[in-house]
């Protein structure tokens, strides 16, 4: 700061100087024209001519120079007109501030529906009774992709129906999650599964592939009765993930066969259509869960026999 108002004072000496120059060069001007300034050419202040508005500029820029000057010279030295201070009031308003009570303030968390797990009550099979006409549960368990098929599918129905959906699963991670989903659901649940997706091209397909027979073993094992949705077309993802993801499904359309178990195939009814998709290519939209909910309830309704 020393250092700047040093260069300051220097700048404002050069200043009175140029001041005084400009001062006597003006009475010069003065004397010569005799009073005429307004109505004569002023050979020395511009080479060629001047007019009246010309040497009212002059007396203008004089005025600027000594006020300048002045303002240098005081007691408080200004900054340079390069760097310009402003100084922002509140016009002497206070700021209000509004007292809440502590029971008048909602807290809730918006982005709740993004946990890590979404499960519903019925999935982990706590305060869940089976029907008690006997009827059978059915349970429609996936990853993200099922979030919202209660809308369109558990809420025909909701004391028969429930979903169980775990964002970014895989199918062996829904295998060991099983034994918890079925339990307090009844004789015989319908276990609706709707995964493998997130599995695709993170390991080989004979490892998938025994993760779905797992998956299905178990099920039967409790009592249960598998009903297997084939894995959904994605948008965005090369053609090599959708030539395993097909590989996939037509392998399980056959393992299914053998089984006598139904299996949905949807690929055909979501793939190249954009609509059934949010704008991450991955998730379904509003049309793509009414789709899927409306071929869960084909396949079940096929399947009448084992339904009594």
């Amino acid at each position: 700061m020393a250092c700047f108002c040093s260069v300051l004072k220097i700048e404002v000496g050069e200043l009175k100087e140029e001041v005084l120059l400009l001062q006597e060069e003006i009475r010069r001007l003065k004397v010569h024209l005799n009073g005429s300034v307004r109505e004569c050419e002023v050979a020395g202040v511009v080479g060629n001519e001047a007019s009246s508005s010309e040497v009212q500029s002059v007396s203008r820029c004089e005025e600027a120079v000594v006020g300048e000057a002045a303002t240098a010279t005081s007691s408080e030295v200004q900054p340079s007109t390069c760097y310009k201070w402003r100084v922002v009031h509140s016009n002497g308003r206070r700021i209000r501030v509004r007292k809440v009570k502590s029971e008048d303030l909602k807290v809730g968390n918006r982005f709740s529906v993004l946990q890590d797990e979404c499960t519903s009550v019925a999935s982990e099979g706590k305060g869940t009774t089976a029907p008690a006409n006997g009827g059978k549960r059915i349970l429609v368990v996936g990853d993200s992709q099922v979030r919202y098929i209660d809308r369109a599918f558990c809420n025909r129905n909701k004391k028969m129906r429930d979903r169980v959906c775990f964002p970014g699963a895989g199918v062996g991670d829904i295998v060991n999650r099983l034994d918890n989903i079925m339990s307090g659901n009844g004789s015989k649940p319908i276990i609706c599964l709707s995964a493998g997706g997130n599995d695709i091209g993170k390991g080989r397909r004979e490892e998938l592939l025994d993760k779905y027979r797992s998956a299905i073993d178990f099920i039967k094992s409790k009592g249960g009765i598998p009903i297997i949705c084939s894995i959904l077309p994605r948008r965005g993802v090369g053609n090599e993930w959708l030539s395993r993801a097909i590989g996939v499904n037509c392998w399980l359309d056959r393992y299914c066969k053998e089984l006598a178990i139904p299996f949905i195939d949807n690929w055909n009814n979501f793939y190249g259509k954009h609509d059934m998709y949010a704008r991450d290519g991955v998730h379904l939209s509003g049309a793509g869960v009414v789709a899927l909910a409306d071929s869960i309830e084909k396949a079940i309704g096929e399947m009448p026999m084992i339904l009594n």
